[in-house]
């Protein structure tokens, strides 16, 4: 099951898996209030539901339709219901700001987990140790192999080029890709002294490449993409590449890629993306296939 904005992206990972595709029916009262709708014709009862829905844009919507959907096919007989969360909100604030506390992200393992959620598969959070915060099974899915393709599939010349990590939470998963590619790796180091707002502290094992592709897991505001950016080209890369898991464009995609100093940005569909590029800019590499393969390990149909 889907809703209507992730339509795409959910039909594709049922083709893959070859499972029966459902999106039920969302209205909406005249306060904001909703109303989820699930045919009586459709028999969940002791069925094994998956639920494939990401908590991107308006999370606090997404977050409430989750919950309502899990309760309401728990309600109708299913016997398991798994969430497979593309994009996570609020992966980003697994621990409080003093590092002492759990942060927002706690509540909402609650909240799944009251709503009937029995599974949970997660690609590319942003904080790893969100699953120590649930009482159920999650799976986090990397997606590194599928970064290595959307490279390979762009043709961006290797040669003189390298990867680089913008931070240190995303030093692991560059690492994999370079090693993959046999390319070199960079680290940029940074510091966040604001939300959304950062600086670049120093640049470690750039060699004078001509080339750079960084690799991250959000691209939300695109301020730190391009601050790492420019901070490359002052160093005299010529030719700037991004690969990011997810497509945030919160700022909106025409605005950041009229300002953007990368040749390509490449995304994958975890998030709805703008269907709008008037400069080419933006490329879309698929995850489906990924996803699908742990889906089949650890589930069995609807």
């Amino acid at each position: 099951m889907a809703l209507d904005d992730q339509y795409a992206f959910a039909a594709d990972l049922a083709q893959q898996l070859e499972y029966p595709f459902y999106m039920p029916v969302i209205t909406r009262f005249a306060d904001g209030e909703i109303e989820i709708h699930v045919e009586q014709e459709l028999l969940l009862h002791q069925r094994h539901v998956v639920l494939i829905i990401p908590t991107a844009h308006g999370v606090h919507d997404e977050l409430i339709k989750i919950f309502f959907l899990s309760y309401l096919v728990k309600q109708r007989g299913a016997a398991r219901c798994t969430w497979v969360i593309p994009y996570c909100g609020y992966a980003r604030q697994c621990q409080d700001s003093s590092g002492n506390y759990a942060g927002h992200m706690a509540a909402v393992a609650r909240m799944a987990e009251a709503s009937g959620i029995d599974e949970i598969i997660v690609t590319e959070p942003h904080d790893h140790t969100l699953s120590s915060l649930f009482s159920i099974p999650v799976h986090i899915v990397s997606m590194h192999e599928d970064i290595v393709q959307a490279i390979r599939d762009q043709n961006i010349m290797l040669k003189e080029a390298c990867i680089v990590a913008p931070d240190q939470g995303a030093v692991s998963r560059a690492k994999l890709v370079a090693q993959a590619l046999n390319v070199p790796l960079v680290n940029v180091v940074k510091e966040r002294f604001d939300t959304d707002q950062s600086r670049v502290l120093g640049i470690h094992g750039y060699t004078g490449f001509k080339r750079a592709i960084i690799i991250d897991d959000i691209f939300d505001t695109g301020r730190t993409a391009l601050t790492v950016a420019q901070a490359l080209f002052d160093l005299g890369v010529e030719e700037m590449h991004g690969i990011f898991v997810h497509g945030i464009f919160s700022r909106g995609l025409q605005e950041i890629v009229s300002i953007s100093l990368y040749c390509t940005i490449g995304c994958s569909p975890t998030v709805p993306l703008p269907e709008f590029d008037r400069h080419g800019t933006l490329s879309v590499f698929s995850v489906s296939r990924t996803i699908a393969a742990i889906v089949r390990i650890i589930q069995s149909p609807i």
